[in-house]
């Protein structure tokens, strides 16, 4: 993300939420995980659940794109050069990683789909990729893989976007943009390298087509944090998960937690499991007890599991 002027960066990104509160579903070994660890896990944006997610992003754009050169508000050279890097998006989301949540508590449908737990997650808390280690010498970090994980997730949480109007005026600020910069081809800022303005031009589409989905999906309300990191990074990690090895990094607060070890975590729900909810909310809470979470105090959702 580190192409992007930050204002122009907040411009072509979805809105911030305006809950303070997150909410991110998931099962027993999700919450665990986070309360071990103080961080959240992003994975890789090519094993989302749902892998289609992308290109239903990058479809709406070349929809509007269509129509905005049928109206004859795009010159067409410049509608074939934008094709190009709508066709080059999906092949450059190597280095994306993403987290989802809610502004939507205690849904029934998220324990369903994610499982029968429910962190609370503070919205505006400054995250940072967890580094392996940290080596910071007289307030500096020494090398540039600290520095792009202490970079990496400066956007924050962002929301989806689902109705037509919303979409469209997202679009339309990208399409504003890139036909302004294939005006100005093929450099901007003293850069005359046609890569790098190709790269620019590619990853302001894939982060424009990441907050853009179907609106059938409106009712899960959901939120999404992203970070860009080269693999190189040390603060990427693997695992074996049900798309098979999953690179994947961790958010952690940032600063960095010191003697007093903040966390992100406001509230742990526990909710219909579809097994023995009381023992399922003692185990939490003697996890958080057990962990130093001194100040959290996990409680039961009365929901019933079936309708």
């Amino acid at each position: 993300m580190r192409y992007f002027h930050e204002d122009e960066f907040d411009e072509l990104l979805a809105p911030r939420p305006d809950s303070d509160l997150l909410w991110h579903y998931t099962d027993a070994a999700g919450v665990l995980g986070i309360l071990e660890s103080r961080a959240l896990r992003l994975s890789s944006v090519r094993m989302m659940n749902d892998s289609g997610e992308m290109s239903y992003g990058l479809l709406m754009i070349r929809r509007r794109l269509e129509a905005r050169r049928d109206a004859h508000q795009v010159d067409p050279a410049i509608v074939a050069q934008i094709e190009g890097f709508l066709g080059r998006a999906p092949q450059s989301t190597d280095e994306w990683f993403v987290a989802c949540a809610s502004t939507q508590k205690d849904a029934l449908s998220q324990f369903r789909g994610y499982g029968g737990y429910a962190v609370a997650i503070n919205a505006g808390m400054a995250l940072r990729a967890k580094m392996p280690e940290s080596r910071v010498e007289d307030g500096y970090f020494v090398d540039m893989n600290e520095v792009d994980a202490d970079e990496s997730l400066e956007a924050g949480w962002r929301r989806v976007l689902y109705s037509g109007a919303e979409v469209k005026a997202h679009i339309d600020r990208l399409l504003d943009v890139l036909v302004k910069q294939c005006d100005d081809w093929p450099g901007e800022d003293g850069h005359d390298s046609v890569s790098y303005a190709e790269a620019l031009a590619v990853e302001r589409v894939t982060v424009c087509a990441a907050f853009v989905k179907h609106h059938g999906f409106q009712e899960e309300r959901e939120v999404r944090i992203f970070s860009r990191l080269p693999l190189s990074n040390s603060a990427i990690n693997l695992r074996v998960g049900r798309f098979g090895i999953t690179p994947y990094i961790e958010a952690e607060v940032n600063p960095r937690p010191g003697a007093s070890i903040p966390t992100f975590l406001h509230d742990v729900r526990v909710g219909p499991v579809g097994t023995d909810q009381a023992s399922a909310l003692y185990g939490v809470q003697r996890a958080a007890q057990k962990l130093g979470y001194n100040n959290l105090a996990p409680s039961a959702v009365d929901l019933p599991f079936r309708e």
